[in-house]
């Protein structure tokens, strides 16, 4: 019973982290179902150490606990308990709420990236519509260093506060 108790926790943090609980090949749950679902297979653990406690309490009080290897009910019936109820009732929610699955969004296929492809390519060359009418040679990208900048902007209005600041 052990090893289905740790699957149950297994699969309670897998349907955390991915907000899906698989049913079958072609259904699943998903949303806040799925929570309360792996919450409940989390919570198989903790139910079994609780209900073996309780039901080992005369056995832990008189010191010692139950003995290992010793079959009696107040042993294995904590694990089964836990195992059946708590983790049964979450595969008949999940049963229960469970929705076609959606298909997966296919992706782009990205092409692969390599920094060397790009020494190798030759630059493209200059269309002609970039040539002056006057001369072949093509037109300055840039502005002229000439150009000033502040023959453009508008002028803006000097106040009392402008020579304060200064």
């Amino acid at each position: 019973m052990c090893i289905l108790e740790v699957l149950c926790v297994v699969y309670g943090i897998l349907t955390l982290v991915r907000g899906r609980f698989p049913v079958s090949q072609k259904k699943e749950v998903r949303g806040p179902t799925a929570y309360v679902i792996g919450i409940l297979l989390l919570a198989v653990l903790p139910v079994a150490v609780v209900l073996a406690v309780a039901l080992n309490w005369d056995d832990i009080k008189n010191g010692g606990g139950p003995k290992p290897f010793e079959l009696k009910a107040s042993t294995v019936l904590p694990d089964v308990l836990a195992v059946f109820v708590v983790g049964g009732g979450a595969m008949i929610l999940a049963l229960a709420t469970a929705k076609p699955k959606r298909k997966p969004k296919r992706r782009r296929r990205v092409e692969e990236y390599d920094d060397y492809d790009d020494y190798d390519r030759p630059r493209r060359r200059r269309v002609d519509d970039d040539l002056d009418e006057d001369d072949d040679r093509p037109r300055p990208r840039r502005r002229r260093a000439d150009y000033d900048d502040e023959d453009d902007r508008p002028r803006r209005r000097r106040d009392d506060l402008d020579d304060r600041a200064r």
